[in-house]
């Protein structure tokens, strides 16, 4: 201990941080480890368990808790402790298949212990003991223990008055009145009460079959048989009168209104949940309440605004958090996944996919099929392919246990588009096998029709990918004539096919057909008001952009128009801050419409200003050099994903307060070197970043040979857009203020380096933790 930075002290410390369940403390301690110690299988498993232990509050750190076990187990094979976790890991996320193969190689060095038998007990015997201990308690009449039993698992409980009256359930009807008349003394729900008056009265036969059509009528819908379905549900209706049960006439409609949405009555639908929620209320029925409201987060068309369908869904949620039912929450939490996957907000949508993987039953082969896909498809956008192909396959696997052939043809596109993505086409091309059989099996409506596009799409990629061009065409017609006789607009369904279409004509050299149609599919983008009518929308309208610009500015270049793939750059930049700022300021809109054109920029740009511009594309990078004497762009070959690499190399290299200085001279020759020649040291430098970039300290970056940094050879001002740069008066940064955000989650580093700018900007303000979200 009296060698501070000793590696021996470190490690001390960070056991001690372990042995007291600091599980955070811990991670920060082992992120400032050297290298070679953070590949030790001992440490790896350790890190992997404290990410286990605070993926209790955020779901999205089993995903790194599950690296750390696979790694600690590929360097020690025959370690115990890695091969234990990652059984549990796979299992939290249910991805069943892994989790039984880990399993057999735990079971093949260690099957005798008492750690396997842990893995291989029942939880099921948990739950009898629970529920046996509430009916002694009943039967004894000790009301005070029946309470504190109920309390430790409201949740089973409420599954056993839902099973009671059927031919699986043979409770004492002491106990399901107990469990009842405790829903509402808790929770002043009436639900289950109603739900149980008719089974004790005459009409207990008659009810019982009503439930059974209706479970019936429920599980036809799964395996998509919506016609069926339907026949179940009227069934259901036919006896509802000889059940006097209004419990039992909302039951019905609630179950039916699935059927009707995906079938398309919209209308009937709407006004079926209206009366659902209407009488719930007024009848103390909180939980169908909750129930009714959560349907509400399917479809855009049953509200009359985005905002008040997220207020729904929010409701729902939080019903059933009040009432202690966790299972329930999984269709709330699973919609508002979806949406704040639509507005771009990715973190926030993977937290609330994995807090519903987490909640769901390991039986319930739909939801974890639904759940996996959403899952996957995150994981893809936040550029986990391969983590994301395994949650897919799973997704795909449970759909085909039940049978439901709408998500069987939605997964395989899904599992075929990454395979495609990944240049694994053999295994693209037969999982578009399975997807075109689900499809010529899924009922006619929407869902058939989206799934048709988007499978076009997927073959028409991987057409493209082997150059068969004429195939590749004649796919994306035949989406944009399957999509011309629909009497609905959807630009997320029209727009990649134009795009992809204008890239099929670009390669087959086809310039002019590729330009009309990249012009078309941003008209499309650009007019659709839709995305922009709430802040959530903003954002992703943004990125539907950012993918088909970025096709349009690197075929303009391509084809020899540098100025005309630099007015798609301005044409991308500016419209989202346009809309934002023009409620601010009235001479944005004047602007921006000067921004978009070369000549009125140079003449614009502040005489002691230079312009360095920069557009990451896939496979290359753009620099822009403007002034006003200079329009030159450089082009720089080069993967997007490795600067983005080395950019996340140099950040977190300056969080550990590691050496960076080969790191900031290799990105100092990517970024810098190529215009170096063209820059003046006696301007200021007005930096526009791209993509990652924009978290990159350009300030600190390094060219190759020079001993300064690039704040030691220019001033420099970061900017947004060109748009930004000429609303401002001056181009002389000035250095008394800044407003600092961190993550809600961030390290100890992280809050230091947030409290380090009060010390350097006089009028600072930062925002970390909890007070990190975006009304501030």
């Amino acid at each position: 201990m009296r060698l501070p930075d000793s590696d021996t002290r470190q490690r001390l410390q960070s056991l001690l941080y372990l042995a007291s369940g600091d599980w955070r403390k811990y991670v920060d301690a082992v992120l400032h480890f050297s290298a070679g110690m953070r590949e030790e299988p001992g440490l790896l498993n350790n890190l992997g368990a404290s990410y286990l232990a605070l993926s209790e509050e955020d779901p999205t750190y089993l995903l790194k808790a599950l690296d750390q076990f696979e790694r600690a187990a590929e360097l020690s094979p025959r370690a115990l402790e890695p091969r234990f976790n990652l059984v549990i890991a796979y299992r939290r996320f249910h991805l069943q298949k892994l989790a039984d193969g880990a399993l057999k190689r735990y079971a093949s060095i260690d099957s005798g212990s008492p750690w396997y038998q842990e893995l291989t007990g029942e939880n099921s015997r948990d739950e009898l003991s629970l529920a046996n201990r509430l009916r002694l308690a009943v039967d004894r009449n000790d009301i005070a223990e029946a309470q504190r039993v109920f309390s430790e698992n409201p949740e089973l409980f409420r599954q056993i008055v839902r099973q009671y009256g059927s031919a699986r359930s043979e409770e004492l009807p002491a106990v399901v009145h107990f469990i009842a008349s405790e829903m509402e003394r808790r929770y002043g729900d009436r639900t289950f009460s109603a739900m149980l008056a008719p089974l004790f009265t005459d009409r207990r036969t008659v009810t019982i079959a009503l439930r059974q059509f209706v479970t019936e009528g429920a599980e036809l819908f799964v395996k998509g048989d919506l016609p069926g379905s339907l026949k179940q549900y009227a069934k259901a209706e036919e006896i509802a009168d000889h059940t006097d049960s209004l419990f039992d006439e909302l039951w019905i409609s609630l179950n039916k209104v699935d059927t009707l949405i995906r079938a398309g009555n919209f209308e009937a639908a709407r006004e079926s949940l209206q009366d659902i929620v209407s009488l719930s209320n007024e009848n103390g029925f909180r939980w169908l309440v909750g129930k009714a409201l959560s349907v509400y987060g399917s479809t855009r068309k049953l509200s009359a605004t985005y905002t008040e369908m997220l207020e729904r869904i929010a409701e729902a949620n939080q019903i059933f958090t009040h009432l202690d039912a966790p299972s329930d929450r999984i269709r709330p939490l699973y919609y508002s996944s979806i949406y704040h996957f639509a507005a771009r907000d990715r973190d926030q949508a993977l937290k609330l996919a994995l807090e519903s993987l987490r909640l769901v039953n390991l039986r319930d082969s739909f939801r974890i099929s639904e759940l996996d896909w959403l899952t996957g498809l995150i994981l893809h956008n936040q550029g986990m392919t391969a983590k994301a192909v395994l949650f897919e396959k799973e997704s795909l696997e449970q759909s085909q246990k039940v049978s439901n052939v709408t998500m069987q043809a939605l997964t395989a596109t899904t599992l075929a588009q990454l395979y495609e993505s990944m240049a694994d086409r053999n295994n693209a091309e037969e999982t578009v096998k399975i997807a075109q059989d689900a499809l010529t099996k899924m009922p006619p409506g929407f869902d058939q029709i989206r799934t048709e596009i988007l499978l076009g799409l997927t073959k028409a990629r991987i057409e493209l990918g082997r150059k068969q061009y004429t195939k590749a065409e004649s796919l994306l017609e035949r989406n944009l004539e399957i999509y011309s006789r629909q009497p609905f607009r959807a630009t997320p369904l029209l727009s990649p096919s134009l795009t992809l279409l204008a890239q099929t004509y670009s390669e087959n050299g086809e310039a002019q057909k590729a330009g009309e149609k990249f012009n078309e599919a941003i008209d499309v983008v650009e007019n659709d008001d839709q995305y922009l009518r709430s802040e959530q929308l903003r954002v992703k309208f943004d990125d539907e952009r950012r993918d088909l610009f970025d096709s349009a500015i690197e075929f303009e270049y391509k084809s020899g128009s540098p100025d005309a793939a630099w007015s798609y750059l301005q044409r991308y930049r500016s419209k989202l801050f346009i809309e934002f700022l023009a409620q601010f300021n009235p001479n944005v809109a004047q602007a921006h419409a000067e921004a978009l054109d070369r000549s009125p920029v140079q003449k614009l740009i502040p005489a002691d200003a230079q312009v360095v511009e920069y557009a990451l594309l896939k496979n290359r990078l753009l620099i822009w050099v403007i002034s006003k004497e200079t329009f030159t762009v450089r082009s720089v070959q080069i993967e997007r994903s490795e600067v983005e690499s080395s950019v996340q190399k140099v950040l977190q290299a300056l969080r550990n307060r590691d050496d960076v200085d080969s790191l900031l001279i290799d990105l100092g020759k990517v970024l810098v070197e190529p215009v170096a020649d063209l820059l003046d040291r006696n301007r200021t430098l007005v930096v526009i970043p791209d993509r990652a970039l924009h978290g990159l300290p350009f300030g600190v970056v390094r060219r190759p040979d020079k001993p300064e940094y690039l704040l030691q050879e220019f001033s420099i001002i970061i900017s947004p857009n060109l748009t930004h740069l000429l609303l401002t008066k001056s181009a002389v940064p000035h250095r008394d203020r800044i407003t600092g955000f961190g993550s809600q989650n961030g390290t100890s580093s992280e809050l230091k380096e947030l409290g380090a700018l009060a010390s350097i900007y006089p009028k600072s303000q930062t925002f970390a933790g909890r007070e990190a979200d975006k009304s501030n």
